[in-house]
Parts: C-alpha cells; structure tokens; sequence
C-alpha cells in the first residue's frame, strides 16, 4: 500500500507538500523501525522496576544509580525525558519541609540553640528528630535522642506511626537512663526546651 502511495505521488511532490526535505524524508524512513536511544534506556528502566516492587517507587537519582550499578551512565536530564516518555515519573511523596509539617497558627517556640550543637558536659543538650524508613511490610519511624556532649545516642523509640507516643517514649527512655538535672535543653528541628 505504501509503494501505490509513494507512486501516485512522487517523493518531491510529497515532501513540498508537507514542508519536509526529502533527505529528512529518507532519513526518517531508514531509521523509522529503529529503537532510539530513550526508549533503549526506558527497556533497562522496566527491568530495574521489575526486579522488585519496592523499586515502584524509584525517582531520578535512584534510578540513575541503579542504571549506574548496570554500568549506564546517563544523564538526569536523559533519564526524566525516557521516564516522562514512559510515563513513570511521579511527584515526591516526601514533604518539603521534611517528615513532619508544622502547624503555621502555633506559635513556634524560640530557637534556644541557634546552632550551637556542643556541649561542656553530658545531658545539657539534646537533639531529637524522627526518621522515616521504608520497609517491605510498611513504615518504621525512629525517634533517637542524642546527647550533644559526645554525640552519643542515648534513647530510641521505634513505632510503625509518628503520634506524638514516639516522641514522649524517646524522651522518658533517656530521662530514666540519665536521670539529667535542671537546665538541660531538649531540641529538635521544631522546638527548642529548656527544662
């Protein structure tokens, strides 16, 4: 059918009507069966996101490293055009501003560290946060509670949701452990106390 087109019309005819040059033309026709590059990358992408499915929920940069590990190196902007070409970018789950997203009509308590994370002696500051980490069977959250003095980590609490339990459990675990005196200042990225 191709060939009964291609001879009703000739190839210059068809090319001027349609504003394309017949080297173009000719180009596009040897290479039209051809795989580019993009789609070649997005066959390694597939078996990457096959492998496991935890692997679902691989962005720009873990998929750039795990086609890295394969020995293809690419670049970002290469692997967001075969990923947006086949369809698998999705936007980040992960919030902005971190885990936790503070409420803007609370007042947001003073700042008592201002980035001064050492200590002269033990249990003056500590510093807490929570962690998020992506499991098999769902999500554990970490809250540690670090003694700025050493850097050691004197508490963990540990619960497959981050209510406000975890945070108190970190806090009365190294209460118990240390047993600290007046004074002692106990920040996270939100809040700073002096207790």
């Amino acid at each position: 059918m191709e060939n009964a087109k291609e001879k009703m019309w000739s190839i210059v005819k068809l090319c001027r009507t349609l504003k394309v040059s017949e080297t173009g033309f000719y180009k596009w026709k040897r290479n039209r069966t051809k795989m580019k590059r993009w789609q070649l990358l997005l066959v390694e992408i597939h078996k990457i996101l096959s492998q496991d499915p935890e692997n679902d929920n691989y962005g720009i940069q873990r998929m750039r490293l795990a086609l890295e590990q394969r020995g293809i190196k690419v670049s970002r902007s290469t692997i967001i055009r075969a990923m947006r070409k086949g369809n698998l970018l999705h936007k980040s789950r992960r919030s902005p501003d971190g885990l936790t997203k503070a409420d803007r009509k609370a007042q947001r308590p003073e700042n008592l560290l201002k980035g001064d994370f050492s200590a002269d002696a033990p249990n003056k500051k500590w510093l807490t946060d929570i962690t998020q980490v992506p499991c098999k069977d769902g999500k554990l959250y970490i809250a540690p509670m670090m003694d700025c003095f050493a850097g050691e980590i004197i508490a963990v609490a540990m619960d497959d949701n981050m209510k406000k339990e975890l945070c108190i459990k970190a806090l009365k675990e190294a209460y118990e452990l240390r047993k600290p005196a007046d004074g002692l200042i106990h920040h996270s990225d939100a809040y700073s106390i002096h207790e």
